[in-house]
């Protein structure tokens, strides 16, 4: 039996490398020596060109290593002839003209050559005319075996440019990938709920280890010639089963309420035993389960194609440019798979692989340009709609509110005893518009600063709380729902809170040269808070404090008051509980011996009154002042 020897012509060199596909010899399972192979051609078991591969099947699964032998013949001695062998999958000694001149990974049954060569396989060829290239290649252990990438004959320059370039090229892309993958990892640290970056880094670091250890050249094996084969090869499946997984939770991360999580938790749960196997087992063992992976990996695929076309539907921004990235990876695939099955290895993969990487990273930023948008966008919307809310609600309230409680729980409610303190603007109907409106504004706003002036939402504390406002007057209660901030009984600290509001409203109808007075009632009685059950929940109290206070406060009408009289009229109970010079600064009115009764109080048998006149001036006492010191505002100075 002879075989088909090609001669390479010298223009067929200076045009680029060749492959050597002709004919080859093979031994199946036997070493041959390799100077008798060019004398047993006749013994070989078989002639094939192409691919020297083997398979798993019925009729050489007993096949575990194999020699294979081609004669090599050039019409022009050169010197600068090279033979370019590939990174091969498998194990294998070169040789040349009887010389061991490349090796790679453990042939099986001879020594112990765990690290492969650390420079790319460029062999020269020596400079005879014939030449003999022996290959002893071993399966390792694995379900498939053989040559998937044949030896090249070129010239040196053009191999040394060649395969530089290509180590060059996939190194840097390999770089990149793990650049952005790092980048990617440094957003998460940065905003840990954005959990798209952590899977998307996670992703490529694991690309990155899977381009890295697949193709030819394999870059781990050019960049540190010292890694194990075996490490390499349980790298390679380890990697591309985490690719799949990563990709499925990062896939989730992009269409959240499409792919959900649990199918990424169910693939992880199925595959977590062949993970196992790729670690641990013997690669003849977890390389005959590769369909068990390819399962999973074909039911991810479809469960997200059907997820893809949803969301394209659905009109998600982020389906379109996903679809294109992902198409990249399955059309270099597809090319992979096709070259493969005609005969030839090009790891267009590794190319498509960073494509992709690029791609999701540019739909990230798009994604991360589109969401900054939105907040952008929303903040300012959410800023504006804050500081109106701000007007309606408490600042605690707003808080409560920011963490998900309900706006009814953000007050008291029920039944409780308060003071009330009722403020009404004598004969403001006779004031001319512009100057009622300014009044008003001034006097109101100044009154509701002093209210708020000791705020402390931790305890709901503060001066007083302003119950409403009704035309020329409004209402503000102590005790409830707010606590007094003073150590001062309360009926003694709503006293000086009503002279501080008298206070405010005789300075300021001084700097507008209005003669006007102010009458306030002070009563004490119950009340409740309660947020409505229909329409706009706005906080609310009502009681009989309330109607009290505004019962005193119209008791003035009984009283021969001069114009610019300011009228502080007083509960008796509340009388009979400030301090002894307090009480002796008020006037007792016998109702039993007049004609006027406080109507709706048929139980009150008198009121204490207290006047000023118009430009008044008053010094409380020095304890409550030192008491009151911290809550008055600078403005009031009393």
């Amino acid at each position: 039996m002879a075989i088909s020897t090609p001669v390479y012509r010298l223009d067929q060199l200076q045009q680029g490398p060749i492959s050597l596909d002709q004919t080859w010899a093979i031994w199946k399972n036997q070493y041959i020596e390799p100077a008798k192979a060019p004398l047993s051609v006749d013994q070989a078991d078989a002639m094939q060109s192409g691919k020297l591969e083997w398979r798993y099947n019925l009729d050489d699964s007993s096949i575990r290593h194999a020699s294979y032998y081609t004669r090599i013949e050039v019409e022009q001695i050169r010197d600068d002839y090279m033979i370019a062998m590939p990174t091969i999958y498998s194990a294998a000694d070169v040789y040349l003209n009887g010389k061991l001149v490349y090796q790679q990974g453990q042939i099986a049954g001879k020594g112990h050559v765990e690290h492969p060569t650390r420079e790319y396989g460029l062999i020269r060829l020596p400079s005879q005319k014939v030449s003999h290239l022996v290959i002893h290649n071993s399966s390792y252990s694995h379900r498939t075996g053989g040559l998937r990438s044949l030896p090249r004959i070129g010239l040196e320059n053009i191999l040394w440019k060649t395969e530089k370039r290509i180590v060059t090229v996939l190194s840097l892309m390999i770089g990149s990938t793990l650049l952005i993958g790092v980048f990617h990892l440094i957003l998460f640290l940065y905003n840990p709920k954005e959990k798209i970056n952590f899977w998307f880094g996670i992703l490529c670091f694991f690309l990155a280890l899977r381009s890295g250890s697949y193709g030819n050249p394999r870059i781990w094996f050019e960049m540190f010639g010292t890694i194990p084969f075996n490490l390499a090869f349980r790298l390679e499946y380890l990697a591309t089963v985490l690719c799949v997984l990563c990709l499925s939770y990062y896939y989730h991360h992009i269409f959240p309420s499409l792919y959900h999580k649990r199918i990424s938790n169910i693939a992880s749960l199925i595959l977590a035993p062949y993970l196992a196997m790729i670690l641990f087992a013997p690669p003849a063992l977890f390389t005959s389960y590769l369909f068990y992976f390819q399962q999973v990996a074909l039911t991810l695929i479809a469960t997200a194609t059907v997820v893809l076309v949803r969301a394209t539907l659905q009109g998600d921004r982020a389906a379109i440019p996903f679809s294109v990235s992902v198409m990249i990876l399955l059309i270099g695939a597809t090319v992979e798979i096709a070259f493969s099955m005609m005969g030839s290895v090009v790891s267009v993969s590794v190319y498509a692989i960073y494509l992709m990487v690029v791609a999701q990273a540019i739909l990230l930023a798009y994604l991360n340009h589109r969401t900054l948008q939105d907040l952008r966008y929303y903040k300012e919307q959410t800023s504006q709609a804050y500081s109106e809310i701000q007007k309606m609600v408490f600042p605690h309230q707003l808080k409560l509110l920011q963490q998900g409680q309900k706006l009814e729980t953000t007050m008291p409610t029920g039944k409780n005893r308060g003071i009330v303190i009722c403020f009404d603007v004598i004969l403001s109907s006779t004031l001319p518009e512009p100057v009622r409106k300014s009044l008003f504004e001034q006097v109101f706003t100044q009154c509701y600063e002093l209210m708020q002036k000791a705020y402390e939402p931790e305890n709901l504390i503060a001066n007083g709380y302003r119950i409403k406002e009704v035309g020329d007057g409004f209402y503000c209660s102590i005790g409830f729902p707010f606590l007094p901030p003073s150590k001062l009984e309360p009926a003694h600290h709503s006293l000086h809170l009503a002279k501080q509001f008298m206070q405010i409203f005789d300075r300021v109808v001084r700097s507008m040269n209005v003669p006007n007075g102010c009458a306030i009632g002070i009563a004490e009685g119950n009340l409740e808070g309660f947020y409505p059950v229909s329409g706009i929940l706005e906080y609310q109290l009502f009681g009989d404090g309330i109607v009290r206070a505004n019962r005193f406060q119209e008791a003035r009408r009984c009283l021969q008051l001069e114009t610019g009289t300011h009228i502080l009229i007083l509960q008796e109970s509340l009388q009979k509980a400030l301090l002894n010079e307090d009480q002796g600064a008020f006037v007792a009115v016998d109702l039993d011996k007049g004609s006027y009764r406080i109507r709706d109080n048929a139980q009150e048998n008198c009121f204490y009154y207290q006047t000023q006149s118009y430009g008044f001036t008053c010094e409380l006492d020095k304890e409550a002042d030192e008491q009151h010191s911290s809550q008055l505002p600078q403005s009031v100075g009393l």
